[in-house]
């Protein structure tokens, strides 16, 4: 009995011992979509420097609530990459164009959204529409488009709580959360990837040549940067048939469409992944049109140029950086159709 009670009384200070190690050092610093998902810690001062240098004192975006009218001359039907407020691609644009944006945010596809508010006349006339859509997801969504769909949706989607709030409460440090630190460590359906890369891409103080990217396979969630490997013979010409018919639509309802695929982190760096890896063909067959801003090659670009944290490096999205070169180039487009 003695016995027992000392192995009970070890195990019980290895277990306590181990959750206050998470507590005290480990959960302090997650942060980012993927420092939280992978249990990483990135640290929080990374992402805090970042935003310090863009902050932005008057915010430009707003949130279309339920019951309430679009009454801005610019209007987003967008995903996560749009969540971001005064830190966010369309706040740039808010600024350049000296406007405010009101952000759409509905369960369905951002493309289905606008699909059953334009069919529902919704957004008056000569507004424009910013319609954007990340690139591993719109080719599903554009296939899946029903075009004469008006039944208006129901329920506002929750709004990102890591993207959308300036002041994010993250998930609150328990045991179970320090047992999927242990798991993850172990890489027990751990979906955060790293690569070592052949150029400093971040201004992290510790992880500057590393690309860390998110992919969860089918037995998981079948969602991420590398899913594209899965998908051949995806039928290109059909996707740019419904792409085109989207602004078809804006045009018959007098909308000044502009269609942005917020690109993949992995496609935007994979140049600079050292071991042998796939490449993402996704946006090969997208069309060079004016109203369609293809994001890859304009933030790739500026990789090549030696800019920094264009993707936070924990994280899915854009940084301020990538969200202000992205901006610029939709405001200009846009300033070319007013």
């Amino acid at each position: 009995m003695k016995r027992f009670c000392i192995k009970f009384i070890a195990l019980f200070i290895a277990i306590d011992g181990f959750l206050l190690f998470y507590i005290l050092a480990v959960y302090p610093q997650l942060s980012g979509d993927m420092g939280f998902t992978g249990q990483i810690p990135f640290g929080r001062t990374y992402i805090d420097s970042l935003q310090t240098l863009y902050d932005k004192p008057d915010l430009r975006v707003s949130t279309l609530k339920k019951g309430d009218s679009i009454r801005q001359p610019v209007v987003c039907f967008g995903d996560s990459f749009s969540r971001f407020r005064k830190y966010g691609y369309l706040q740039v644009v808010g600024e350049m164009l000296n406007t405010d944006i009101q952000d759409i945010n509905y369960d369905l596809s951002p493309e289905q959204t606008f699909v059953q508010y334009a069919n529902n006349e919704l957004i008056p006339p000569h507004t424009i529409v910013i319609l954007e859509s990340v690139e591993r997801s719109f080719v599903d969504r554009l296939l899946k488009l029903r075009l004469d769909n008006t039944t208006f949706p129901e329920n506002n989607r929750e709004q990102f709580v890591m993207a959308e709030n300036e002041n994010p409460n993250p998930p609150r440090a328990t045991l179970g959360s320090a047992i999927n630190y242990l798991r993850k460590r172990l890489h027990i359906k751990q979906p955060i990837h790293c690569y070592p890369t052949s150029a400093d891409l971040f201004t992290h103080s510790s992880r500057h040549d590393q690309l860390y990217i998110y992919d969860s396979p089918g037995k998981w969630d079948n969602e991420g940067d590398l899913r594209f490997v899965d998908k051949t013979g995806v039928n290109y010409e059909q996707v740019n048939q419904q792409l085109y018919a989207l602004h078809q639509l804006a045009e018959a309802h007098q909308l000044t469409l502009v269609y942005v695929v917020a690109a993949d982190k992995y496609d935007v760096y994979e140049p600079f992944i050292v071991p042998e890896h796939p490449r993402n063909p996704t946006l090969d067959a997208l069309p060079g049109e004016d109203w369609i801003v293809n994001t890859k090659p304009i933030l790739q670009s500026q990789v090549y140029q030696g800019v920094k944290d264009v993707y936070y490096i924990n994280d899915t999205h854009w940084s301020p950086v990538g969200a202000q070169i992205a901006g610029e180039e939709i405001a200009n487009r846009l300033a070319e159709f007013r």
